[in-house]
C-alpha cells in the first residue's frame, strides 16, 4: 500500500508539473517540431508522399495528427503529446525498476526522480526523445521479465511485450533498431553467463523477441524501401555521419547553409532532409578519412561522458565502479542481484550507436533514454561502496547524493535554459501577424536566430509560406538571387546597413510598425527583396 501511495503521489506531482510547465512554455517552438507538425498535417491531408520520410520517426506525428483533427492549435497539440511522452517515460522507468527488483527505498526514490526530471525534459524541446526513452525502458522491462519467467516457468506474454515496445521505439526514433539488435542478444549473453542457462533456450527466447520486433518494424522498413527505391530502415544515421565529416568541404545541414527552394507544398526542406545534397563520405574512401573517423569516435566518446554527467553528476564515479566490477564481477551474488549488467548492456549499445556520427554535448535529449539505467547503476554503486567501506558510506547518504546528482542538472536546465526558450517563437508569431495584415504572405529567407531558434523559419511556419534558407555569410547579391521575396535579419547585424543602402531592397519597418520606436523593440528587421527580371 505504501508503494501505491508513492506511485499516486508521484503521478499527481508529474501531472501538475507537466500542466504548469506546458502552459509556461506554450509558445516555445524548435526546428524539429516544425517538421513533425508539417508531417502530421500531411497525414491528415492524405499527402502520403510528403509525409513519408526516412529521417523522422513517424510515431510523434501520428500522435499529433488526431489532436490537430480535433481542432487543437498546433502548439497546444504538441504540448499534449509531449506531456503524454513524459508519462510513458515515467511508467517505463517504474516498470524497469520493478523488473530489476530495486529495494523498496530505492524504488520509491526512482519513482519520484523519474517524475521530477520528466517535467523540465518535456518542455526542453519538442522531440521524440522522451517518448523513445519510455518505450526502451518498457522493452527492457519486458525482456527482463521474460528472462525471469523462463528461469522458473515459460511465459510468452513478456516476450510479446518486449518485442512490441522495441517496435514502438523504432517507430519513435530509428536509433532504436540498432539499439535493439545490440541489446537483445547482449541480454541473452548476460543470461547465459550469470544464470548459466542452456544456449538453446536463450537463443529461442531472443529469437522470439527479435521476431516480434522485426514483424512490427517491417511494414515501415518496407514503405521506406519502396519510397527510396533501395533497402532503407532510416536515413538519419547516414545524414548524421555526413554532417560529421572532414572539414575539407561544407558538410553541415544544407537547409541552413545555403539558399534553396523547398519541395512543392513544403514549408522547409528540413521536413525531408534526405532529399538535400549532403556531402556523404566513408572511412574507407581514403586514409585521411579513416583517421578522421577514428578521431571523431574518440572525441564523441569524450562528449558522451560529458553528456552522461549532464544527466547524472555521479557518472564519473559510476564509470570507475563499472570498470572495477566488470574486471572483478561478484560471482557469489544471486542472479537477480546482478542488476549492474542489465543496465550496462543497453548503455554500452547506445554509446556504440552514437560514436560514429555527429554529436553535440548540448543535445542532452539523446541521453534521456539512459536515466533509468544510470539510476540502476547508482543503486548498485551505493550498495557496492557501502559493503567495501565497512559502513562509512551509508545508504541514506548515498540516496541523498543520488537524488541531488539527478535533480541538480534537471533543475539547472530549467533555471538557465528555459526562460528565453520561446523568444524566437514569440517574435515570429508577432511578425507573422503583422506580415499577414499587410498582405506580405510570400516566401521568405533569413535565419535571424534568437534564443529558442531561427525566427525566419518560424515566421515562415506561422505564415504557411516556404522558407528559402540562409547562408553563413549572406551578401546582398546572394539574397537577391535567393528567390525569396522577404529577408529577415537581426536588427544589430551589420548586414542591415548594406541592405538599407542596396538598390531595390526596402525596409518594412514603416509598414509593419506604428512608429520607429515600436519597430526598434522588435529584434528582427524585414526587408522586401527586389525580384530579378526574367
Amino acid at each position: 500500500m505504501n508503494l501505491w501511495r508513492t506511485i499516486l503521489a508521484a503521478a499527481l506531482l508529474q501531472a501538475g508539473g507537466l500542466a504548469v510547465a506546458g502552459w509556461w512554455m506554450r509558445q516555445a517552438l524548435n526546428t524539429d517540431a516544425i517538421a513533425y507538425l508539417r508531417i502530421a498535417g500531411y497525414y491528415l491531408a492524405g499527402q502520403n508522399e510528403l509525409a513519408l520520410t526516412g529521417y523522422w520517426g513517424p510515431l510523434l506525428s501520428w500522435l499529433i495528427a488526431p489532436l490537430l483533427s480535433l481542432g487543437l492549435a498546433k502548439l497546444v497539440a504538441v504540448r499534449v503529446v509531449m506531456a503524454g511522452s513524459a508519462m510513458i517515460f515515467w511508467w517505463g522507468c517504474l516498470a524497469l525498476f520493478h523488473s530489476l527488483e530495486l529495494p523498496p527505498r530505492w524504488l520509491k526514490l526512482g519513482i519520484w526522480l523519474a517524475a521530477a526530471v520528466s517535467i523540465p525534459w518535456s518542455v526542453a524541446n519538442i522531440t521524440p526523445d522522451l517518448l523513445l526513452a519510455g518505450w526502451v525502458a518498457l522493452a527492457l522491462a519486458g525482456q527482463i521479465q521474460a528472462v525471469k519467467r523462463d528461469v522458473y516457468h515459460a511465459s510468452s506474454f513478456f516476450i510479446v511485450v518486449a518485442g512490441v515496445c522495441w517496435g514502438m521505439a523504432y517507430y519513435t526514433k530509428a536509433i532504436a533498431l540498432p539499439l535493439a539488435l545490440l541489446t537483445i542478444p547482449a541480454y541473452g549473453v548476460v543470461w547465459r553467463w550469470r544464470a548459466r542457462k542452456d544456449w538453446p533456450g536463450i537463443v529461442k527466447q531472443c529469437s522470439l523477441i527479435m521476431g516480434v520486433f522485426l514483424l512490427l518494424a517491417t511494414p515501415w522498413i518496407g514503405a521506406l524501401s519502396v519510397h527510396y527505391n533501395k533497402p532503407v530502415f532510416s536515413t538519419t544515421a547516414a545524414i548524421a555521419h555526413a554532417v560529421a565529416g572532414p572539414v575539407d568541404q561544407e558538410r553541415y545541414h544544407p537547409f541552413v547553409r545555403q539558399f534553396h527552394v523547398p519541395e512543392a507544398n513544403r514549408i522547409t526542406a528540413w521536413e525531408e532532409p534526405s532529399r538535400m545534397n549532403y556531402a556523404y563520405w566513408a572511412p574507407w574512401d581514403s586514409g585521411s578519412y579513416l583517421w578522421h573517423q577514428i578521431k571523431l569516435s574518440a572525441v564523441n566518446f569524450g562528449k558522451l561522458q560529458l553528456m552522461l554527467t549532464g544527466i547524472c553528476l555521479l557518472w564519473p564515479v559510476l564509470l570507475v565502479v563499472c570498470v572495477v566490477r566488470c574486471a572483478r564481477p561478484d560471482r557469489d551474488d544471486a542472479f537477480w542481484r546482478q542488476r549492474w549488467w542489465w543496465a550496462v548492456m543497453p548503455l554500452a549499445a547506445l554509446m556504440l550507436a552514437l560514436l560514429p556520427g555527429y554529436l553535440e554535448v548540448r543535445e542532452l535529449r539523446f541521453m534521456f533514454v539512459v536515466f533509468p539505467l544510470l539510476m540502476v547503476m547508482a543503486v548498485e554503486t551505493v550498495a557496492w561502496l557501502e559493503v567495501r567501506s565497512t559502513g562509512r558510506v551509508s545508504q541514506q547518504l548515498g540516496m541523498v547524493a543520488v537524488a541531488l546528482a539527478f535533480l541538480l542538472p534537471a533543475l539547472a536546465w530549467g533555471v538557465y535554459q528555459l526562460p528565453n526558450k520561446d523568444t524566437a517563437s514569440r517574435c515570429a508569431q508577432d511578425l507573422a501577424i503583422r506580415l499577414r495584415q499587410h498582405q506580405f504572405v510570400v516566401p521568405l529567407a533569413g535565419a535571424a536566430t534568437l534564443p529558442g531558434g531561427r525566427t525566419g523559419l518560424y515566421t515562415a511556419f506561422f505564415l504557411g509560406q516556404p522558407w528559402y534558407g540562409d547562408e553563413v555569410r549572406p551578401t546582398v547579391e546572394s539574397i537577391r538571387k535567393s528567390g525569396a521575396k522577404l529577408y529577415l535579419v537581426l536588427r544589430q547585424n551589420p548586414l542591415v546597413t548594406e541592405l538599407s543602402r542596396a538598390a531595390g531592397f526596402r525596409n518594412l519597418d514603416n509598414e509593419l510598425f506604428a512608429s520607429q520606436t515600436e519597430a526598434n523593440q522588435c529584434p528582427v528587421m524585414v526587408f522586401q527583396v527586389p525580384q530579378r527580371s526574367r
